[in-house]
Order: structure tokens, then C-alpha cells, then sequence
């Protein structure tokens, strides 16, 4: 623990990465609350990495959730466009019932995967946040992992 950071930086650098969480009541609060309370504090140097590392994370969080997102749409357009009959007639055979069950299946399978991917994003962001949290509190440094830095 650097003695030389003074309680006061650490307590705001603390609060930057523990008000990403205000997300959950206000709309994108994880980018608005940590980005006054990193503006109103950019000459602390301590702060300033701090602030620069807590928004670089929610941008990268943001931008991986997009991309989950995206790379989903392709599949449920696939599977919508093969299941929905455009004449409005129904004709059930046994061809047309395997090859639903495939579908759905094949669906089912992406939409696991893409959901795992989503908890396993929000578990990390929760972990990792509650680390950053703790480490600016002590007065260290900290790393988010798998960080987009666009913030320099």
C-alpha cells in the first residue's frame, strides 16, 4: 500500500469503479456517475488512471454485449425465415416436423451459448468491478481484464 496516496484519492477512485453499478437504477449511470466523479478529480493522478481504467472497462463491456447481440441476429432471422410459411397454410408431414426439431435445436444450441456468453460477461463485470473497487480502496493499481483502452 502506497502511504503517499492520500484517503481522499482512494475513496473517490473507489467510488468511480463502485458507481458503475449504477446502472441497475439509472440508465447508463455506469458512464455518466463514474465520468463526473473522474472529471471533477482529473489533476489526482491516482483518480485519473482509475477513472480512465473504470470507463475503459464499461465501454469494452458495452461493446462486447453489442457483439454478442449482433452475432445472434443472423441466426433467429434464419431460424424465423425457415419456420414461418408465408402462404398461411399448414402442412405437416413427417420431412417438415425433423426438419423443425432440427431448427429448433440447432436455435436452442446458439441461444445457450449466446446466454452463457451473457452471464459469463456479467459475472466477470461484477467480480471484477468489486476487485477494482477494493484495490483502488488500498491504494494500488488496478487492471481490468480484457479492457478496450480508448481512453488514454
Amino acid at each position: 500500500m502506497d502511504s503517499a496516496i492520500e484517503k481522499q484519492s482512494k475513496t473517490i477512485s473507489a467510488l468511480i469503479h463502485i458507481s458503475t453499478f449504477s446502472k441497475y437504477v439509472i440508465p447508463f449511470g455506469n458512464f455518466i456517475i463514474p465520468l463526473i466523479l473522474w472529471q471533477a478529480n482529473t489533476k489526482d493522478e491516482y483518480v485519473n488512471k482509475h477513472g480512465k481504467e473504470a470507463l475503459n472497462f464499461q465501454i469494452s463491456i458495452l461493446l462486447y454485449s453489442i457483439l454478442i447481440v449482433l452475432l445472434s441476429i443472423p441466426f433467429i432471422i434464419y431460424y424465423f425465415a425457415n419456420t414461418i410459411d408465408l402462404d398461411f397454410h399448414f402442412h405437416i408431414t413427417d420431412e417438415n416436423i425433423s426438419d423443425n426439431i432440427n431448427q429448433l435445436v440447432g436455435l436452442g444450441i446458439f441461444g445457450i451459448i449466446a446466454g452463457l456468453l451473457i452471464i459469463t460477461l456479467f459475472i466477470a463485470e461484477i467480480v471484477c468491478v468489486i476487485l477494482a473497487t477494493s484495490r483502488a480502496s488500498d491504494g494500488e493499481e488496478y487492471s481490468y481484464p480484457l479492457t478496450i483502452r480508448l481512453i488514454k
